[in-house]
């Protein structure tokens, strides 16, 4: 995984860390090799002997440029930094002749050799630290190109500062600002050219990386993300932003470290662990609850990246870390409650994947672990509790994952069903057949999509009134289809083949009532009171879906003569002086008649894609 992937995840793809343009191997860097510990420094910043660039003192126009990078004016800093690249790749820089720091402004203008450029390493990751977290995102770009060309020019001075450097590199591939990304996941591509010696890297300072991350996501890290002052609204968006990047820091390094190695999953479980105890055994299911949609985004990335990690949930894989059961809860409940509940639309394209991706992955012991957290969480709130509620049912972990999915329906997606609604055919396809067919499952969910589309069904939200419409007709038919079928593997392997036969017959049954004839064809009938044959989004959709039944003959007969029965049903009136029920007026079957037409238009149009398609099949 660690030699597809790039610096930085699925998002880099093809990026690899590039090799010091060839000059030197993994020998001489010390990585992927035992002995490594030979690399110390004395706290102070100075490394052993064995480092060339400590022969070197720092080079005073770099030293110069290194101390106004991190000073709090934004022009002072972007000039710093820009100063920094032009005097390691000997350009003029922004000095003005008259500077009383240097004595000839001329006579600086050369390249700085590898061994000087590694020595002001150890000030720059100091600087590159606070940098990267600066509030301009201009600012965070200069740094992250500051970075590129420092690290590449000091050649194989780099190896004894990389412990460094690494963490924060590794951070600025996964900033928001698409510019710092570009520059730090291209600088890392020359500097490390193969997957080798990028998986080399990223094991050998896992622990740097991800301390960098749990420092991030400490609950009192706040205090050190609002140091730079600011107003209250300034400090929240520096937060937000600071701690999501944490997490999707965390999150590219689950995808593109090689968690199959000791040093890898060790230092991912520690992380996590850590991250544990800091948030009183919240863990990311904390960042999964919070208020900012955008750090919410970063722990449903997360936590899909670190379950799809290959080998994650085996029991001899310490990628879960020590609680390995109750961290599986965590994420299950995370993957199946919190991300289908989420309810901002920028957050639903991660909840989504997270949700679907977890299921993929896991399969039946989603449900499991969903079951194990939902027990967990039962026996908490019952402490004491009376006696006498241990006999409780226990609960279905699939009853909570569709109840909490027809909230979310019911309510309208929250203002995003165009986004959220065609993701409930997919997650209803990635939940075990059987257990939809109990407990009246389909049917409460085609409810709760219809209420959901009542509410959008009005003309400034009819993209998401279509989305609605759109998932209520999938649920149906894939329900009377694919759910209900006779010899599906889900059939009671106790009962008889008619028993089970009548079972699916009914089961059907109540789907068509539910859907067709208590919600969906009384309101379409309404559509053609106007009496033309341009039918209505609801009458045509309708209408759709009545031909793609009647193509099935164990469909056919029951869907169609129901379907025409509440047709003849409803447009009955009531004819003046009569008895009520005296038949169908008029205007009544006016209605019928336009709603024949519309049928028959959409199985003629159905009829012609058909043939079209076995056109092309032919050739």
């Amino acid at each position: 995984r660690a030699a597809a992937g790039g610096f930085g995840g699925a998002a880099f793809a093809g990026v690899g860390f590039g090799g010091y343009s060839g000059s030197t191997n993994l020998a001489e860097e010390g990585l992927g090799v035992s002995g490594v510990g030979s690399f110390k420094t004395d706290g102070s910043g100075s490394f052993n002997s064995g480092d060339a660039s400590s022969n070197y003192s720092l080079d005073p126009t770099l030293a110069q440029c290194l101390s106004h990078a991190t000073r709090p004016n934004q022009t002072t800093k972007k000039k710093a930094l820009r100063d920094i690249v032009a005097v390691v790749e000997g350009r003029p820089t922004s000095f003005s002749p008259n500077d009383d720091t240097l004595n000839d402004v001329n006579a600086s203008v050369y390249k700085r050799s590898p061994e000087v450029v590694a020595a002001a390493l150890p000030q720059w990751h100091r600087a590159f630290a606070r940098l990267a977290d600066d509030d301009n995102a201009a600012t965070r770009v200069l740094a992250a190109e500051a970075n590129a060309s420092l690290c590449e020019n000091a050649k194989k001075g780099l190896a004894f500062h990389l412990k460094h450097v690494t963490p924060t590199w590794f951070a600025n591939a996964h900033d928001e600002d698409p510019a710092v990304v570009k520059a730090a996941k291209e600088s890392f591509e020359r500097v490390f050219a193969t997957p080798e010696k990028r998986s080399a890297v990223l094991a050998r300072y896992a622990r740097e990386i991800l301390s960098r991350v749990t420092e991030k996501l400490a609950p009192n890290s706040d205090d050190d993300k609002n140091k730079d002052g600011g107003t209250s609204e300034e400090r929240r968006e520096r937060s937000e932003r600071i701690t999501s990047a944490a997490l999707r820091t965390l999150a590219g390094f689950a995808r593109v470290a090689d968690v199959r190695t000791k040093e890898v999953s060790v230092a991912l479980g520690e992380a996590l662990d850590k991250l544990d105890v800091q948030n009183n055994g919240g863990g990311l299911k904390r960042f999964a609850n919070h208020s900012s949609a955008k750090i919410r985004r970063g722990a449903y990335v997360a936590t899909l990246a670190i379950a799809d990690a290959e080998g994650s949930y085996d029991e001899n894989n310490d990628v879960l870390g020590a609680s390995k059961v109750l961290r599986r809860q965590s994420f299950a409940s995370v993957a199946l409650l919190d991300a289908t509940d989420e309810r901002d639309g920028s957050s639903l394209g991660e909840a989504r994947e997270l949700a679907l991706g977890f299921l993929r992955r896991r399969g039946d012991d989603a449900w499991k672990d969903l079951c194990s957290f939902l027990l967990t969480e039962k026996s908490k709130a019952r402490e004491g509790d009376a006696p006498g509620d241990e006999g409780d049912e226990p609960p279905d972990s699939i009853d909570a994952f569709l109840e909490t999915l027809e909230r979310h329906v019911s309510s309208g997606c929250h203002g995003a069903a165009e986004q959220s609604a065609p993701s409930v055919l997919p997650l209803l396809a990635a939940t075990p057949l059987r257990a939809l067919r109990k407990k009246n499952r389909l049917v409460r969910l085609l409810a709760a999509l219809w209420d959901g589309y009542g509410l959008c069904d009005v003309p400034s939200r009819s993209a998401d009134a279509k989305a609605l419409l759109q998932a209520f007709r999938e649920t149906l038919l894939y329900g009377v289809i694919v759910v209900a079928v006779e010899d599906d593997a889900s059939n009671d392997v106790t009962k008889t083949e008619t028993e089970n036969k009548d079972a699916s017959f009914v089961f059907r049954d109540d789907l068509f009532r539910a859907a067709l004839e208590e919600r969906w064809v009384p309101c379409a009938m309404r559509d053609f009171d106007d009496f033309t044959e341009n039918a209505s989004l609801r009458a045509a959709a309708l209408c759709e879906t009545l031909v793609s039944v009647s193509r099935r003959p164990a469909l056919k007969e029951t869907c169609l003569r129901r379907v025409m029965e509440r047709v003849v049903d409803d447009c009955a009136r009531t004819v003046a002086g009569s008895i009520p029920g005296g038949g169908v007026d008029a205007p009544g079957a006016r209605r019928v008649a336009a709603f024949h037409r519309a049928l028959c238009s959409a199985a003629e149009t159905r009829d012609a894609s058909d043939a079209k398609k076995k056109r092309k099949r032919r050739l």
